[in-house]
């Protein structure tokens, strides 16, 4: 969503933190019924990681999709799996592709930068710190950054279409 700035999603966060322990529970729940395929979807594409990691996916999604509502000023539609899956996999194949380049020279990278500045500056601001990760770790917080640019692309994709309700 190109509407969506490093400043909006910090504001989104510093609201989020405020949440009491009630609040965060009626959201949490609130995001479970407008978007199950995504809760759905993070809860499965995690499902080998560790629940520490599946924790932050989750933050990390809440925290993408409330700045994306904040940008649009409308409720977001509900996604479909269809839609996710498609956007994952071609996420994937650019995941794969950023393997094989791991051993590449750097200016060789350019090309396969992530194609959503947002996705990478909520996982790099918000999410584990990267340089102290272990191998195991960075494959974690890199299938992450494939799930946000997943759900990132698939709202995307559905901008210009009714809010969910109002069809």
């Amino acid at each position: 969503m190109s509407d969506i700035d490093p400043s909006l999603i910090d504001v989104t966060w510093r609201r989020i933190r405020e949440y009491d322990s009630a609040t965060a529970v009626t959201e949490a729940q609130r995001s479970a019924r407008e978007q199950p395929a995504v809760l759905h979807f993070t809860l499965e594409f995690l499902r080998e990681f560790d629940e520490g990691t599946r924790g932050t996916a989750l933050g990390l999604v809440y925290l993408l999709f409330r700045a994306a509502e904040a940008a649009r000023r409308v409720p977001l539609p509900s996604l479909s799996p269809e839609q996710i899956e498609e956007r994952y996999t071609i996420n994937t194949e650019w995941l794969d592709a950023m393997e094989r380049m791991e051993s590449a020279p750097l200016e060789r990278w350019q090309d396969h930068l992530p194609r959503s500045p947002v996705a990478l500056y909520i996982l790099q601001a918000y999410g584990p710190p990267f340089q102290k990760q272990g191998p195991s770790e960075r494959r974690g917080q890199s299938h992450l950054l494939v799930l946000l640019m997943a759900l990132l692309e698939t709202l995307e994709s559905e901008e210009g279409r009714e809010p969910s309700g109002e069809q």
